[in-house]
C-alpha cells in the first residue's frame, strides 16, 4: 500500500512547452511530478481521462512512464500532441522563418501608417464599441469617460450615458444599461505605432478615425479558401452567459476585426498550402504557432495603463468575455512572437523528452485502446 502524499507542493511557474500554446486550467507540472513519483514507478501506465493541456500526459513520458491522454475536446489532443513533438529544430526554424518573410511580404502593407511624413508599423488599434440608446437611438461610444458615475465616485461597469441631453439615458447618476443597447459598431480611438527607432500612442482624430474605419479587406478572399466561419450555437451556455447575441456576436468572425479576421484567413490557408511541400511536423509546427497566436489577435484582448506596463493583456478564462474598448493586434507581429515560443518550447522538449516522435500516437477514437509499445497515446474522444 503507497502511503498518501502528506507534505505540499508549491506550485512553479510553467516550463516552455507549457507556454507554447493556452489552455484554461492548466495544472502546475512540478505538482504533478510529485504525484507521479510518488504513485508510480518507471514503466507503468498513466492514464489522463480529462487529459487538458496535457500535463500529466508530457510529465509522465519525461520520467519514463507510459501515458494515455484523453479528451473530447480536439484543441486539448493537439497541444498535448505538440508538446510532445520531436522535430530538427535548426530545420524549423528556417522553414518557419521562411513561412514568416513571405507573410510579412504579402500583408505587411495593411499594418502600414504614416504619420507626420514617416512610415510606421501599427503595433495595435484601440476601437469602443458603439451602441444605440434603447430610449433615443443616438449613438454611445462605450469609452471609459462615458460610464455611469457611482455615488462612491467612481465609474459603474455596464452604465453608460447618452450624449443626447434631451434624453433620459444623459443622467451621469443612472445612465442606460449596455445590453439594454442595440450594437451598431465600433469606433477607433487610439493607434500605437512603431519604425524601429521610435514608439508613439497616437490619438485618432475624426478624419483618421473615419478613415481607418473605410477600409474593407474582403476582396482578399480568394475563391478558393477555406473559410473557418461557422455560426455561434445558439445552445451554448457561454452564449447567453456571455450575452453574445445581444452584443452582436452571430458567427465566430464577429470575433475579430474584418482585417484581422481575413488576415488570419489568409494565414491558415498559406498553412494548408505548405502540406505535401515540407514535412508534415513542421507544417504541424507552423500551423500551431498560428492556433497559439488567435488568442492574441480578436476583440477580447485591451490595454489598460495600469496592467502589465500597458501591454495588450488577452482573455484567459474559458468565456468568451468582450471588453467595450478593445484592441486589434498586428496578426503578423503576433505569429511571429508566437512562432518563437514554439522554437524555446519544442526545443524544451527535446531535451526532456528522451525518444523519437514516433513513439508518440494520436488517435481519433470512442474507446480508450491498448498502449501497446508506445511510450504515449493521445485520444481524442467523438
Amino acid at each position: 500500500m503507497i502511503k498518501p502524499i502528506s507534505i505540499s507542493v508549491k506550485a512553479k511557474s510553467h516550463t516552455n512547452q507549457y507556454k507554447m500554446h493556452k489552455y484554461f486550467a492548466r495544472r502546475p507540472y512540478n505538482v504533478f511530478q510529485n504525484l507521479i513519483k510518488h504513485y508510480t514507478k518507471e514503466n507503468d501506465l498513466v492514464l489522463d481521462v480529462f487529459c487538458g493541456g496535457g500535463v500529466t500526459v508530457f510529465e509522465s513520458v519525461a520520467m519514463n512512464r507510459r501515458s494515455i491522454g484523453v479528451d473530447l475536446n480536439p484543441l486539448a489532443t493537439f497541444i498535448s500532441k505538440m508538446q510532445l513533438k520531436k522535430v530538427n529544430i535548426s530545420t524549423l526554424k528556417v522553414l518557419g522563418n521562411s513561412f514568416i518573410n513571405n507573410l510579412e511580404q504579402e500583408l505587411s502593407r495593411y499594418y502600414e501608417y504614416n504619420y507626420n511624413c514617416i512610415d510606421y508599423k501599427i503595433e495595435w488599434i484601440e476601437w469602443t464599441y458603439e451602441v444605440s440608446c434603447p430610449l433615443c437611438s443616438t449613438t454611445i461610444r462605450l469609452a471609459e469617460h462615458n460610464k455611469v458615475v457611482s455615488p462612491n465616485g467612481k465609474p459603474k461597469n455596464g452604465y453608460y450615458c447618452c450624449p443626447n441631453q434631451l434624453c433620459g439615458g444623459h443622467d451621469r447618476r443612472t445612465g442606460v444599461k449596455r445590453t439594454d443597447c442595440k450594437s451598431i459598431g465600433s469606433h477607433p480611438l487610439r493607434v500605437k505605432i512603431s519604425n524601429g527607432e521610435e514608439t508613439v500612442v497616437i490619438d485618432l482624430s475624426d478624419e483618421e478615425a473615419s478613415f481607418i474605419k473605410s477600409q474593407r479587406y474582403t476582396h482578399l478572399i480568394e475563391e478558393s479558401m477555406v473559410i473557418p466561419d461557422d455560426e455561434i450555437p445558439l445552445n451554448w451556455d457561454r452564449t447567453h452567459e456571455d450575452k453574445l447575441i445581444e452584443k452582436g456576436v452571430y458567427r465566430f468572425s464577429d470575433l475579430y476585426t474584418e482585417r484581422n479576421f481575413i488576415l488570419n484567413v489568409i494565414i491558415f490557408n498559406r498553412i494548408l498550402a505548405l502540406k505535401g511541400q515540407i514535412d508534415n511536423d513542421i507544417v504541424d509546427c507552423i500551423y500551431f504557432a498560428f492556433s497559439s497566436s488567435l488568442r492574441y489577435t480578436n476583440k477580447m484582448s485591451r490595454v489598460t495603463e495600469n496592467w502589465e506596463n500597458g501591454n495588450p493583456t488577452s482573455m484567459d478564462k474559458h468565456a468568451y468575455w468582450l471588453p467595450n474598448v478593445y484592441i486589434e493586434a498586428n496578426v503578423i507581429e503576433k505569429f511571429k512572437d508566437r512562432f518563437n515560443v514554439i522554437l524555446k518550447g519544442l526545443t524544451y522538449t527535446n531535451e526532456k523528452i528522451p525518444f523519437g516522435s514516433n513513439l508518440i500516437s494520436v488517435k481519433e477514437s470512442i474507446n480508450v485502446c491498448h498502449i501497446g509499445s508506445l511510450n504515449a497515446s493521445i485520444l481524442h474522444l467523438r
